[in-house]
């Protein structure tokens, strides 16, 4: 009878001790939320809580890099235009209408 209860509280045991430890990197905080209320954030490393009381939300404070795309340029004949490359005095635009590129090549 102790061996059926053992055998069944030990893979329980296993698998709550599993979902309770958690690993941060160094570049994530953990936000704990305990019973809905906002506790204090835990840093990184081994992070023990209680599963059903408790939740963590992970942040991560890695720097997002986006691309940003140059202005469009307006010629004195109002036709805009996108500079696409430049290295020294050469310059590269860009007709922006593909209506433009027709009326530029008849």
């Amino acid at each position: 009878m102790v061996l059926y209860v053992a055998v069944f509280l030990t893979p329980l045991l296993l698998m709550f001790l599993f979902v309770s430890v958690k690993m941060q990197p160094q570049y994530q905080r953990g936000v704990v939320n305990r019973l809905g209320k906002m506790r204090l954030p835990t840093g990184p490393g081994l992070v023990v809580f209680i599963p059903l009381l408790k939740n963590i939300i992970r942040v991560d404070l890695q720097t997002n890099t986006q691309d940003v795309p140059g202005p469009d340029i307006i010629t004195r004949s109002t036709v805009s235009v996108r500079k696409i490359g430049s290295s020294g005095n050469n310059t590269t635009l860009l007709p922006v209408s593909m209506d433009l590129l027709k009326n530029f090549y008849v």
